[in-house]
């Protein structure tokens, strides 16, 4: 799934995601009703025609409950692009007031079966991603079908190059 969105007025051209998820699932299951959620790798590639950066983490969630079908549910991927200015960090707001220019959701798969154990990789690509500094940080989070939130994956700091 692609997504692009367009933020008028901010200097956020077009934040591209893609979400790859659901790499490997295990018939376990467990107590806890909130889904944990990893951080596994920032990688940045410059092209051309467009640099774009790539968000990895790894999920588990012990209802298997991960993914809205079409239509139903909000974003279940909550991401957040702090920068940091003058040694503080900053989170990075639009000029629209909307800060979802980074959520997205997770894909539905009907192959996933609930109350079984289920761990994953979700992969959020995003186009270019420097605002007003060059060095960023990250903070996500999920949401399962019952509404259980994640924890907080707070990503190493990651200067983009030049």
């Amino acid at each position: 799934m692609r997504i692009n969105i367009k933020l008028s007025g901010s200097k956020v051209m077009a934040a591209g995601i893609m979400l790859l998820g659901f790499c490997a699932c295990k018939r376990e299951t467990c107590d806890e009703p909130a889904p944990t959620l990893t951080f596994d790798t920032i990688f940045y590639q410059i092209t051309p025609d467009a640099d774009s950066l790539t968000l990895r983490t790894q999920f588990t969630d012990c209802q298997g409950d991960i993914g809205f079908e079409n239509g139903t549910g909000g974003f279940d991927i909550e991401t957040y692009l702090y920068e940091q200015i003058n040694g503080q960090w900053i989170l990075f707001e639009p000029d629209s007031g909307q800060n979802i220019a980074f959520f997205s959701k997770i894909p539905f798969s009907e192959k996933v079966n609930t109350d079984n154990k289920l761990v994953g990789t979700l992969e959020q690509k995003f186009g270019a991603v420097r605002q007003n500094s060059d060095t960023i940080r990250f903070e996500t989070n999920i949401l399962d079908r019952a509404g259980n939130k994640s924890n907080l994956v707070t990503t190493p700091t990651f200067v983009i190059p030049n």
